[in-house]
């Protein structure tokens, strides 16, 4: 009796390779153990995309292609690329290759001051060195994550920041930038940065600077501007109730008393307007008070009482007449013959 012997069948199993984000987060908490690894973005546009995308896209001599739901065409042929699984897929006509960065584009604009450690100025440092890669966001060198990370590193010395700055480069070494330089790797080094040495209690103080602020008259728009300043560094939101309360607060009896004449502004900017309206009228009754307690009584005296209307020259008139002869007295002796039938003095011997 013949017997069949069944070919054993091979089980395998295939290990999924770390992606990027995994491979950045593990080399983040390997090299800073001293520090908490902040939590990587839930993904979108400033992480890595929607959960389930990744991977290069298909393509090659033949035509790979993505699956259906990549979005693209099943095959690429030998022209046609297709999509990255869960992304996008590729054009039916075939992918254009992204155009060469221009090396010869230097950075412009200043970089950040250096950072020493001093918590009281570590959003100001954040703020301008944004602000100098958005301005310099078309520089090749700057595109790579890594390198702006690096650059950030070289601004921040002294002996407050020596370790963290070498905890940090020490992540930066273990990653490659072939498959490890991404925006996870620029938002580790900020919430970092953040967690080490930004003010924990700026908030508070914000707070209490706020209720302590007081409008020194008339200097209304600097009030408005250190108001909205210390409210936001505070976390209060413009037109808050609590917001508006603390704006009262600070106004003084008369400005304030003209601000809630006739009801409660609605709105934040009602209130800006009338506290505006509000000094301008005060500043103007002042004005008109002590113009009026400080002048006399009559501010144009009138020093010639005999003549109202007259603005001639005194010393002229002094002069002439003293110079002048004074007038002839007629009589009915020697007056002139146009003075015939005029009444004039007798002539008494």
């Amino acid at each position: 009796m013949s017997s069949t012997i069944a070919p054993a069948e091979t089980v395998g199993f295939t290990k999924v390779a770390p992606t990027k984000e995994e491979r950045v987060k593990k080399a983040f908490g390997k090299a800073m153990k001293k520090y908490d690894p902040p939590t990587p973005p839930a993904g979108g546009p400033s992480g890595w995309g929607p959960p389930g995308g990744g991977g290069p896209p298909g393509g090659g001599p033949i035509g790979g292609g993505g699956p259906p739901e990549g979005g693209g065409p099943p095959g690429g042929g030998l022209l046609g690329g297709g999509g990255p699984p869960g992304g996008g897929g590729g054009s039916p006509g075939g992918a254009v290759p992204p155009a060469t960065p221009n090396p010869d584009i230097r950075p412009h604009g200043s970089p950040p001051a250096i950072f020493n450690g001093d918590r009281a100025l570590a959003d100001n440092f954040l703020d301008k060195l944004k602000l100098y890669f958005r301005l310099n966001w078309v520089v090749p060198t700057y595109q790579s994550h890594i390198t702006r990370a690096t650059y950030a590193l070289t601004y921040i010395k002294g002996e407050q920041v020596a370790g963290w700055v070498r905890d940090f480069g020490e992540f930066l070494d273990t990653l490659d930038p072939l498959y490890d330089d991404g925006p996870i790797v620029w938002e580790h080094f900020l919430d970092s940065f953040c967690e080490r040495f930004q003010d924990s209690t700026k908030e508070n103080r914000a707070r209490n600077d706020l209720e302590k602020l007081q409008l020194k008259l008339p200097l209304i728009d600097e009030y408005m501007s250190k108001f909205e300043e210390l409210a936001r560094q505070a976390g209060y939101q413009a037109g808050n109730p609590e917001t508006c309360q603390l704006f009262l607060h600070g106004l003084p009896r008369q400005v304030l008393e003209e601000v809630m004449r006739g009801g409660t502004p609605l709105t934040y900017q009602d209130l800006k307007q009338k506290a505006i309206e509000a000094v301008r009228a005060c500043q103007t009754i002042d004005n008109i008070v002590r113009w009026r307690d400080h002048v006399p009584q009559n501010p144009f005296p009138n020093n010639r009482q005999n003549h109202p209307f007259y603005y001639g020259n005194k010393q002229y008139d002094n002069q002439r007449g003293q110079s002048c002869p004074p007038p002839r007295q007629w009589n009915s002796s020697n007056a002139p013959q146009q003075m015939n039938n005029a009444p004039v003095p007798m002539d008494l011997d």
